[in-house]
């Protein structure tokens, strides 16, 4: 281990921000980061599947109350359809992915940041005026163009933070939108997703593709969530790794050994990679790998 040495008094703290606010935390990652996933595998490895499994572990979260799902797929199947009639007010299929379709959803997104950032607004004012605390002569006027909030439904508005989006894209991973990032569509479609977590959009992003290299990578970079299905590719298998190799010690071997073994149980298992405010490797969304020793993978075995 290397040795360190104090030289100063500096202390890296979180600085606390006014009115800043947090997502709850996600059952699935036990991480309150918004997340950006790139699902990848074959044709029918189960890249849909894994997906709505993925929403409906947490649907409390991604498809209650005001969350809301757009799911772009030219080729939806009947799981993706069974999910908008079972959730129609909170799931959404969206047809194809062309910058008229992808506007319509981004300017919703803006709108519904829009909304709950006035709403509340207005009742920070109208907790002041409750509390007689004094309101210039604007602040007077926006409240009661609000009707002094009578009859709001208190407690159907979350406070806590803006409405929870999801945008879901399949099928499309040769688009130019995600392919090639120097073309017009690229640049739109890039400069949504650098900012996705951020104020107006709030939103989740998760890509389905058949290849992680034909995602452009400044994509891939962005990215905190990978899935892994097996591929007869090797090549593919190395792209990955070559990116997070830290999580495997980076050694090559244990990842392939890794991947050998979901391939093995040839039920549709995958690897999921998670690189945020946590850091794990897992078969699946709930088998954890720790790569402690030289055996982790071995000792990791609990085949179904």
């Amino acid at each position: 281990m290397l040795k360190t040495k104090k030289v100063n008094k500096f202390v890296n703290r979180a600085i606390k921000a006014k009115n800043a606010y947090e997502f709850p935390v996600l059952k699935t990652t036990g991480d309150k980061s918004l997340l950006f996933a790139v699902m990848n595998g074959v044709r029918n490895s189960g890249k849909s599947n894994t997906t709505l499994c993925l929403l409906e572990n947490d649907k409390d979260i991604l498809l209650g109350n005001d969350a809301k799902v757009w799911f772009v797929s030219p080729t939806a199947d009947a799981k993706v359809k069974k999910f908008e009639e079972e959730y129609p007010d909170n799931f959404v299929v969206v047809d194809e992915l062309n910058r008229p379709n992808l506007q319509g959803v981004f300017d919703e997104l803006k709108q519904r940041y829009t909304d709950w950032a006035e709403i509340k607004y207005v009742i920070s004012l109208y907790e002041k005026w409750l509390q007689d605390k004094p309101l210039n002569e604007l602040e007077e006027e926006h409240l009661a163009s609000f009707n002094y909030l009578e009859n709001f439904d208190f407690e159907g508005f979350n406070e806590k933070h803006p409405p929870m989006n999801t945008l879901v894209i399949d099928d499309s991973a040769c688009n130019p939108m995600l392919s090639q990032i120097q073309s017009r569509d690229g640049k739109f479609f890039t400069s949504f997703a650098i900012r996705h977590r951020h104020p107006p959009f709030c939103c989740n992003l998760i890509i389905l593709t058949q290849h992680i290299k034909l995602i452009s990578k400044p994509l891939r970079v962005n990215s905190n969530l990978i899935v892994v299905f097996p591929f007869r590719d090797a090549s593919i298998y190395h792209n990955v790794f070559q990116e997070y190799s830290t999580l495997f010690n980076n050694d090559i071997n244990l990842f392939l050994k890794l991947m050998k073994q979901i391939e093995d149980r040839n039920d549709h298992s995958h690897l999921t990679i998670y690189y945020d405010g946590r850091r794990f490797v897992r078969i699946n969304w709930d088998e954890e790998i720790q790569f402690g020793q030289a055996k982790a993978i071995e000792d990791a075995k609990e085949e179904k």
